[in-house]
C-alpha cells in the first residue's frame, strides 16, 4: 500500500531537506491539500503539514490525529527518509517501484 505513496513521500522529504524546486514544492502543497480533503487521508495530510512546517518529534506530529496503520507507516518511513541516508534510499527504491509499475 505505501509504494503508491512513496513518490509523494520522497517529495516531501526532499521539501523538508531544502532539496526541492519550486515546482516540487507547489506540487507536494497541493497534494497535501488533496489528502486533507479526505477522510482516509485526511489525519496523514496534516502529519505531512506538520512535517513541512518543522516538526520533526513523532509524538507531536502525530498528536491528537488517528492514524491508521498505513498512515502510521507511511509518516515513520517519511521521518526516517528525512533524518538518516538509509531510510532516504529505501524511500527512493519504493518511489522507483512505483513509478515503473506506471
Amino acid at each position: 500500500i505505501l509504494t503508491p505513496m512513496a513518490p509523494l513521500l520522497l517529495a516531501v522529504v526532499a521539501v523538508v531537506r531544502g532539496d526541492a524546486g519550486d515546482e516540487i514544492k507547489s506540487q507536494v502543497q497541493a497534494a497535501r491539500k488533496m489528502l486533507q480533503t479526505q477522510d482516509a487521508w485526511q489525519a496523514l495530510g496534516t502529519a505531512l503539514e506538520r512535517l513541512l512546517n518543522g516538526e520533526r518529534d513523532p509524538q507531536a506530529l502525530t498528536a491528537g490525529l488517528e492514524l491508521d496503520e498505513v498512515d502510521q507507516q507511511a509518516l515513520a518511513l517519511t521521518l526516517a527518509a528525512v533524518e538518516t541516508q538509509e531510510g532516504l534510499q529505501m524511500l527512493a527504491a519504493l518511489a522507483q517501484q512505483a513509478l515503473s509499475q506506471r
